[in-house]
């Protein structure tokens, strides 16, 4: 016990995806000179090539249920995780290799323990595609069973544009424009230190100035 109370793999396992709030399809200038707090899945993809929106259908058919399934295990452990997540980790027990019970508890536990989640702010996974509305509607044709993800709102999809730069948030009724409010500002910093010394909650999107004062 003395062993296991020093170590950092014990008492506090690794954050792996904690606080994960956007997954971004698109060419790598869509995030350039951007902070992200590893908060984002980052998949690159070049409009121009998928004029019918084929290669879209395989991407989407990965992104939707691995990055969604990861973005929804952790939103459910951390709204409750005392039904959808697995308690503490130190008592746990591998059953069968089938999963985790606490100390002598028969009932397997589902989710993940509350030493991944404790810092993890929850909210549904947004999906942010640098294509047209017009292509997407042709990749949503062929996506079978995981468009009900989007017509649900398991997890939300914006559309960029790839030459204006509009926005528009896909939902089951159509496509809805995305307007930024009048003051909204983007915080801005010249280095990564300086956004993060200190803080212990959750860091908005910055983006990095390079220019020297």
């Amino acid at each position: 016990m003395v062993e296991r109370a020093s170590s950092i793999f014990e008492p506090r396992p690794e954050l792996n995806h904690s606080n994960n709030l956007y997954s971004i399809v698109g060419r790598r200038q869509l995030t350039k000179d951007l902070f992200l707090d590893r908060r984002a899945f980052l998949h690159s993809y070049e409009p121009a090539s998928d004029p019918q929106g084929d290669i879209m259908v395989r991407i989407l058919s990965a992104v939707i249920p691995v990055c969604g399934g990861i973005n929804l295990e952790y939103l459910f452990s951390r709204i409750d995780n005392s039904v959808y997540g697995a308690g503490t980790k130190l008592p746990h027990n591998v059953i069968g290799l089938l999963g985790v019970a606490n100390g002598v508890e028969g009932d397997l536990r589902t989710g993940l323990p509350s030493q991944m989640i404790e810092v993890h702010e929850p909210a549904r996974l947004m999906i942010v595609v640098e294509q047209s509305r017009e292509i997407l509607n042709k990749t949503f044709a062929k996506l079978g069973s995981l468009k009900e993800w989007l017509d649900n709102d398991w997890v939300r999809l914006v559309s960029c544009h790839p030459e204006s730069r509009e926005l528009f948030l896909y939902s089951v009724n159509g496509w809805e424009t995305v307007e930024l409010a009048d003051d909204f500002k983007v915080p801005q910093a010249r280095i990564s230190e300086s956004i993060i010394v200190g803080q212990t909650q959750t860091i908005p999107v910055h983006q990095f100035n390079r220019s020297h004062a």
